[in-house]
């Protein structure tokens, strides 16, 4: 896998033979963070959450640009750990690796940052729970929020929805205030 834009761009890092999950292919992210890059000024962004980090390639990209604080949240420890390598590798002090669940960490917060991406498992029960579970939150400050899911999943209807995505087999929904 490659960070494809940043400080980093160009960078390369490897995934596990074993890891348990569906990294975004590199297509998706460019192609995602080129959408991204015309809506937010990434040195603007002071917090960015990516939840359900898995490889943290999104995290890295969050990083590379130049958020200040990226909170990694992943409920697999052995990924988090992973994750906590990476932040080694990088030297990136600014990636915060919360090794929790992330039903659970959404709970304990009161505030969603400016930006917030979400790649979660394609058979999570509760996926398309997850923009009403956000939106319960204080999302005065939030620019933009990204969920990746599979082609069944329609969030259309759901409040704050602002477009959908498709490159090859990812589908990301974007939503936004206003």
């Amino acid at each position: 896998m490659r960070v494809i834009g940043g400080d980093w761009k160009g960078r390369v890092f490897k995934v596990d033979k074993n890891f348990a999950g569906r990294p975004t292919t590199d297509y998706a992210k460019e192609a995602l963070f080129n959408v991204l890059n015309n809506y937010v000024e990434w040195e603007e962004v002071e917090e960015a959450w990516d939840l359900f980090s898995g490889t943290g390639a999104l995290s890295l990209e969050l990083a590379s640009r130049g958020v200040k604080r990226v909170i990694s949240v992943e409920g697999n420890m052995r990924n988090a750990r992973f994750l906590q390598k990476l932040r080694t590798e990088f030297g990136a002090p600014q990636l915060q690796i919360v090794a929790a669940d992330v039903k659970a960490f959404v709970s304990k917060q009161i505030k969603l940052p400016k930006v917030v991406l979400a790649d979660p498992p394609y058979d999570l029960p509760w996926l398309t729970e997850l923009p009403g579970m956000l939106f319960e939150k204080d999302s005065s400050g939030l620019e933009i929020m990204v969920i990746e899911h599979p082609k069944e999943i329609n969030f259309e209807g759901t409040p704050h929805f602002w477009q959908r995505r498709s490159y090859g087999h990812v589908h990301f929904s974007f939503f936004k205030l206003g």
